[in-house]
């Protein structure tokens, strides 16, 4: 080390003072100490220099590869897509974005995916019993309501789609589900839905929003009565020339008018030549990424099929009356006179909707959706009290409709509520001490339901249908409400 040279001076006040000096050379021992500190020192540097150089060599091929690749579609997570910054934004149900256009916006390329439900339901008007001509009236059993497999392929003029299904709701059943092919001119904007697309095959029917929407994305069990009776399946075969500009979206459809029966599983031939057409034109407006609003008018109109008669000849007929076994040829015997034959005949129908639904994100509370459809048409059931004018000897008015509501609880949970009403008749007349009055045959549901769900791979729900009808009878004979609510439990579970 420096060694001190100690110099002692007199100071005029006579105090001495102490001064140091030290040499600055250093010693033949810190010399290797140094230079070996110098040498790290400057092979450090070296290192961190070869770093930065190949830090800003991969941020530049990263740059070049995101200016080279062509943006990603968003995928349909809301209304119409696009997704919040939100704990919930990965969870959202959509509410108006149709199967057919999520498969527009898919990532390009084949896509394989699905989804099972498997669920128990309980119903209060369950019998151990037989209907007359042996189908059993329990309806309190395990099921395994739909098994879906769907194969999707997107590219850049061209998109496909088949969905096969597998249920055990009518015994075991397998069927086509979708299966369409479209050619379609994409806009600039990857995110927006097609300028013009052209469908055909087996699709949804352009009708409203619940019509168009897969089954696996629905949080309440099924479709509302209204739309079950009206269309017995959301799908028909077609075609279909959709697309959109802006904040408007249009569709437009031409259909055998023979829906596919979701709950049966089968498909009826079409008993007539006449098609359907169907139309919707809507809006879609998105503020943020917090509040969306969705609404659309529908239209259909088509021809419906009233089955004739065999003609049959003249018969007799025994009656025994006092059931003694005998035949009474003078008052037991009845002449049954025949019938000529009755052709078969077309009689019109049609349709008109209106559907809203706005959602609003946030990251408290998550998404909050209301929506809700009312419809109107004229001897257009085909799933429930079948629409036939000409044995009815006039036209048959339907009215329908629902309001609903879902909140996100959490990311893992939601709630609901929706009310719905279907009137089959709205011009019914009941017989009164031998005069005609209106009578109501109006079907209302209330149905709260609740669940929990891990976001793409599946969820549970709980939900309770309480209906009022005027389905049974009093002690009396009166119209009364018929007792059959219904519980039901389901586990989706989705890849």
């Amino acid at each position: 080390m420096a060694s001190p040279n100690v110099l002692l001076a007199q100071a005029d006040d006579e105090e001495e003072e102490l001064e140091f000096e030290f040499d600055a050379t250093p010693t033949a021992t810190e010399a290797p100490i140094t230079t070996a500190r110098d040498a790290e020192l400057e092979a450090l540097q070296r290192e961190l220099a070869a770093l930065r150089a190949r830090v800003e060599q991969l941020e530049v091929e990263e740059a070049e590869e995101e200016e080279a690749a062509p943006p990603a579609p968003a995928q349909a997570s809301s209304f119409f897509g696009g997704a919040a910054d939100s704990p919930t934004a990965s969870a959202r149900q959509p509410l108006a974005v149709s199967t057919r256009s999520r498969t527009f916006r898919a990532s390009r390329g084949l896509k394989l995916s699905g989804y099972v439900q498997a669920q128990y339901e309980r119903h209060d008007d369950s019998e151990d019993q037989l209907y007359p001509g042996g189908l059993p009236m329990n309806q309190d059993r395990f099921l395994v309501r739909r098994g879906r497999v769907r194969l999707r392929g997107n590219w850049e003029y061209f998109a496909a789609e088949i969905e096969l299904d597998g249920s055990t709701t009518s015994g075991i059943n397998a069927s086509v589900r979708r299966a369409n092919v479209s050619a379609l001119l994409r806009s600039e904007d990857e995110n927006a839905p097609p300028l013009v697309a052209l469908t055909a095959g087996l699709t949804e029917m352009p009708f409203g929003i619940e019509m168009q929407l897969g089954q696996e994305e629905l949080v309440f069990m099924e479709r509302s009565t209204g739309s079950l009776a009206l269309f017995p399946g959301p799908t028909d075969i077609g075609a279909v020339l959709n697309g959109g500009f802006g904040p408007l979206r249009y569709d437009l459809a031409v259909m055998n008018g023979t829906p596919i029966d979701d709950r049966a599983g089968t498909l009826l031939r079409e008993r007539n030549a006449a098609m359907d057409f169907f139309g919707r034109l809507g809006v879609e407006v998105g503020i943020g990424e917090v509040f969306e609003f969705v609404a659309g008018i529908s239209f259909l109109k088509g021809k419906g099929f009233s089955p004739g008669q065999e003609a049959t000849e003249n018969s007799l007929q025994w009656l025994d009356f006092n059931n003694d076994g005998v035949i009474q040829a003078t008052s037991e015997i009845i002449a049954v006179p025949g019938r000529a034959a009755i052709p078969s005949r077309n009689f019109n129908r049609w349709g008109v909707n209106g559907d809203i639904a706005f959602a609003i994100h946030t990251k408290r509370t998550g998404s909050t959706r209301v929506y809700g459809e009312l419809a109107m048409g004229s001897n257009l059931d085909r799933g429930m009290f079948v629409s036939d004018p000409i044995l009815a000897g006039g036209n048959l008015r339907q009215v329908a409709g629902y309001a609903a509501i879902l909140q996100d609880v959490t990311r893992y949970g939601i709630v609901g509520f929706r009310y719905d009403y279907y009137d089959p008749n709205a011009d019914q007349l009941d017989t009164r001490l031998g005069r005609a009055v209106p009578a109501s045959a109006n079907i209302q549901t209330f149905s709260p339901v609740a669940g929990l769900r891990l976001p793409g791979r599946g969820r549970l729900l709980v939900q309770y249908d309480v209906v009022v009808d005027h389905l049974g009878r009093d002690a009396i004979g009166e119209p009364t409400d018929l007792r059959n609510n219904r519980l039901t439990v389901r586990l989706q579970g989705e890849f």
